[in-house]
């Protein structure tokens, strides 16, 4: 049976001799020294002489790369998270981490509950709309759309009326932001008899703005009295609506 030539030497011997040749210069010799860069190269040179000695992969476009860990929030999960928010819009992510652990036993940071909500459940963070629980009773929502009906059925002139809205501020403290899916915005009922309400009348017509004014808070004297020093007697006032 006739001999196979070999077609010269193997990767074993030819990745020695290159280790040879990147080890002496580095630590032998009078000027011999070695960079960062060097001790990197070397390193990953032994690392893949090593896996071939054990049979594993070692090229580059074999080995493995690194990526990104697969999220614990599956689609129940989402389906949950954006019920949340529905119901309450200015939930924080720590309440959100506390109802998953409560429902799912489900631990996740912050920072990885802040991606998946922007990403897998279609939540961004806006500023919060106030509305009053009145405005979205059915009750109101059929006033509504009962006066457009009726509306429509004068066949009103409009270049002849000036119509006339209110839009109120209500200064108590709340969040000012809140969760609502993209394209949304962000609503969270309050209470109609809470804070200081700040009202802007305006009045509008087809030429433009007729008048626009702003009704602030007026303040109500009390009975109570305070004395000053010359014996003037001086009323404590209130600010109320």
């Amino acid at each position: 049976m006739a001999k196979i030539k070999s077609l010269g030497p193997s990767y074993g011997t030819r990745a020695r001799k290159n280790v040879d040749s990147l080890v002496k210069p580095y630590f032998v010799g009078p000027n011999r020294r070695c960079t960062d860069l060097q001790i990197v190269e070397l390193i990953d040179l032994i690392q893949n002489f090593a896996r071939f000695r054990d049979g594993e992969a070692y090229l580059p476009s074999q080995l493995k790369k690194p990526g990104r860990p697969h999220s614990v929030l599956t689609n129940e999960h989402s389906l949950f998270l954006q019920d949340l928010y529905d119901k309450n819009p200015s939930a924080t992510l720590k309440q959100a981490q506390d109802q998953l652990w409560e429902r799912f036993t489900v631990a996740i940071t912050q920072s990885g509950l802040q991606k998946h909500l922007v990403k897998c459940c279609g939540l961004t963070m806006k500023k919060l709309k106030k509305v009053t629980a009145y405005r979205n009773l059915l009750e109101t929502i059929k006033k509504k759309m009962n006066w457009v009906f009726n509306m429509d059925k004068e066949n009103i002139n409009y270049d002849e009326y000036n119509f006339i809205d209110e839009a109120g501020f209500n200064l108590h403290l709340r969040r000012t932001f809140g969760r609502s899916k993209k394209g949304q915005p962000a609503k969270e009922g309050v209470s109609n008899n809470r804070g200081v309400n700040v009202s802007i009348l305006g009045a509008i017509a087809a030429e433009g703005i007729v008048n626009l004014s702003l009704i602030k808070p007026q303040a109500v004297t009390t009975s109570k009295k305070r004395k000053l020093q010359d014996d003037e007697e001086c009323l404590v006032s209130k600010v109320g609506t």
